[in-house]
């Protein structure tokens, strides 16, 4: 094998120089006329070489060198008496250089070419110029030469088994990194392969990978056989439209026309059929990939079927609920005009007799009061106070049922004003009383003016209702501090409280935990108040004690 460029470069410059330099020692006065001679025939070739390697031809150059010195030596020997001329000691020189610069084959042919010319000289002994006696300057000649070359030589060669060498445990090394390399990165793709076949096979999404080219597919999984009803057998091998999973062709066409168009696929809705000929509504997403120059497809496959079925059933009872919403709407509406036109009723049918019976009442008293006794007048009394309780009740449930069918309207609301304005009410309904109220500031909430009033309302006339026995009576609104994360609000008296264990009938229609005598009312009011807070979405409830006051706690559904 050759020496590399720089250090064959290198040798062949030194052989040149060398050259030139013995061509112009064997042109000075006291040299034989062989020596001369092969001086001129080796200046040719020398200078050659030198112009060649600027121009960075070192194959021409190692050729021109090799060969103008073999003709040189090979002329000086003819002429200088044949295989008896000093100068062929030269020959085995020119052929290792020749293996170093130009290989073993040049190197070969230049051996049998001196092989052959020593048979000719040894033939044509008679007919060449007898060897003259070489002066003690050609031989000196020669002998630098051979060591001079000799040792440049093994100088070259050494450097060169070095720089092998050297080359050699580098590319060692370098081999054994990409070793180590390959074999990490194929225990990588082994680990990867081990955990593309398991999730393959564990996924219960379909899944089948096939040729580009030809269709056939090379695996199918578990989801497909049980999907599908295939074995993994059927199907490897085999192409869509041969195991008959593609009903249409043209419908499958399509299909690949879109991938080899795109390369990938993704929400493609088809039709399928199973092995037993059922037909299946599929989503199909589709990619193609390679491995080396091969493409391949994995298909994903999405049954559908249930789920389209389920949404026309969905589609079907929406269109059923919605009949039967119109149908309770018309219902409904039927109901609040009847509800309505009772409330009318209440309101102005019943009130007539109602007023009929607190006047006449009053006019008996007034016109026959002299002629009844103590205990008629007490009889007529109550039958005022009756009527006057059966007004108010029926007020009672007019504002209880117009509570459910009040348009609610939010807005946000300052219920500290609130609350001061119906104290204010309050206070002007009683003047005599001395209530101490507090009203905290910054209470403030979303929801419907008008039901927010009847609420507050109703607890505060409450409080103020239960601690009308109470000495030194006091009340206050405000927000609640044990819960932080919430907003609750609180309405709390000194009053004459309850009993808990009758909280449940608290908010109920009618339910009174006091005697009618010892504090009047309907039993309304409350349960008014817990409707205003449920239309809000919130949350009321009371706290309590007999002879120790209570505090009604609610909620409103925050604005969102």
């Amino acid at each position: 094998m050759p020496l590399g460029f720089a250090l064959g470069g290198r040798l062949l410059r030194l052989a040149a120089i060398l050259v030139l330099a013995c061509s112009l020692i064997a042109l000075l006065p006291d040299a034989t006329l062989s020596f001369r001679l092969a001086g001129l025939l080796m200046i040719f070739p020398a200078g050659v070489t030198l112009i060649l390697l600027r121009v960075k031809r070192l194959r021409t150059a190692s050729h021109v060198l090799t060969w103008g010195v073999w003709l040189a030596v090979a002329a000086m020997a003819a002429v200088s008496g044949g295989l008896r001329a000093p100068i062929l000691l030269v020959f085995p020189v020119i052929a290792v250089l020749m293996a170093l610069l130009l290989g073993q084959h040049t190197a070969l042919l230049a051996t049998v070419l001196t092989l052959m010319l020593g048979e000719f000289f040894s033939w044509a002994e008679h007919w060449l110029p007898r060897a003259e006696p070489a002066s003690t300057l050609s031989m000196l000649i020669i002998l630098a030469l051979v060591l001079t070359v000799t040792a440049l030589l093994t100088l070259f060669m050494t450097q060169s088994f070095s720089a092998r060498h050297a080359e050699t445990r580098r590319l060692r090394d370098e081999l054994a990194k990409r070793v180590d390399e390959i074999a990490a990165r194929v225990k990588e793709m082994r680990r990867s392969e081990e955990k593309f076949s398991r999730i393959f096979h564990a996924s219960p999404v379909t899944i089948l990978i096939s040729r580009f080219e030809s269709g056939r597919y090379l695996d199918v999984n578990a989801a497909f056989e049980h999907q599908f009803g295939w074995s993994r057998e059927d199907a490897i091998g085999n192409t869509a439209t041969d195991i008959g999973l593609w009903p249409d062709r043209a419908a499958y066409a399509r299909w690949m026309e879109a991938l080899r168009r795109t390369g990938k696929l993704r929400d493609y809705e088809a039709v399928l059929s199973n092995k037993f000929g059922e037909l299946r509504q599929v989503v199909t997403a589709a990619e193609v990939f390679y491995l080396g120059e091969t493409k391949y497809v994995i298909t994903l496959i999405h049954d559908m079927s249930e789920l389209r079925h389920a949404a026309l059933e969905v589609k079907l009872l929406n269109a059923a609920l919605e009949k039967r919403v119109l149908s309770r709407t018309a219902d409904l509406t039927e109901a609040n005009k009847e509800l309505e036109s009772f409330s009318y009723s209440i309101s102005h049918d019943l009130r007539a007799p109602l007023r009929g019976i607190d006047g006449f009442t009053h006019l008996l008293l007034d016109e026959y009061g002299d002629r009844l006794d103590a205990k008629g007048h007490e009889y007529l009394e109550r039958v005022r106070r009756a009527a006057q309780r059966m007004g108010m009740l029926i007020d009672d449930l007019l504002d209880l049922s117009r509570v459910n069918r009040h348009e609610m309207k939010r807005e946000e609301i300052d219920l500290s004003q609130v609350a001061r304005e119906v104290v204010e009410d309050l206070r002007k309904s009683e003047p005599a009383r001395k209530v101490d109220i507090l009203i905290e500031d910054g209470c403030r909430a979303w929801g419907d003016p008008q039901l927010l009033r009847v609420l507050l309302e109703n607890l505060l006339g409450n409080a103020w209702k239960y601690t009308g026995k109470t000495e030194q009576a006091k009340i206050s609104f405000g927000p609640d501090q044990t819960s932080p994360g919430e907003a609750i609000f609180q309405v709390r008296d000194n009053g004459a409280g309850f009993d808990m264990d009758y909280v449940d009938k608290l908010f109920q229609p009618f339910q009174r935990l006091h005697k009618a005598e010892d504090f009047e009312g309907s039993g309304v009011g409350l349960a008014s108040a817990a409707r205003v807070v449920r239309r809000h979405r919130g949350r009321i409830w009371a706290e309590s004690s007999p002879g120790q006051g209570a505090a009604f706690h609610f909620t409103l559904e925050p604005h969102a």
